[in-house]
């Protein structure tokens, strides 16, 4: 008999990011920003519009142990908050695309 998984046990398939970068630019983008595997499937969670707890889920994490993530990704960046890391990142992107690093997606 099948086991049917309950609303908070059910986890996000890997839908493609609302970020509109083809998966060669993104490679790029996080080698620059230097994050780990871990806080990097964060950052692309956040950008698909989850919340901690459905990221943390996802995950297979703690909310404390994501939020002190999140910290240690804002300190090593250099940003306050969630906004400012999206607009790291994006700045990070654009930055490579003016520099014909990368190719956006058409």
């Amino acid at each position: 008999m099948a086991r049917r998984q309950s609303k908070n046990q059910a986890k996000p398939s890997r839908a493609p990011s609302p970020f509109p970068v083809n998966a060669r630019t993104w490679a790029f983008v996080v080698r620059e920003i230097s994050l780990s595997p871990q806080q990097t499937r964060m950052l692309e969670l956040l950008l698909q519009g989850m919340r901690d707890k459905q990221i943390a889920a996802a995950l297979d994490i703690g909310i404390p142990t994501l939020r002190t993530q999140w910290n240690r990704i804002f300190q090593r960046l250099g940003v306050d908050d969630r906004i400012g890391l999206i607009l790291h990142v994006f700045g990070v992107t654009i930055r490579s695309i003016q520099n014909g690093q990368c190719h956006r997606d058409r």
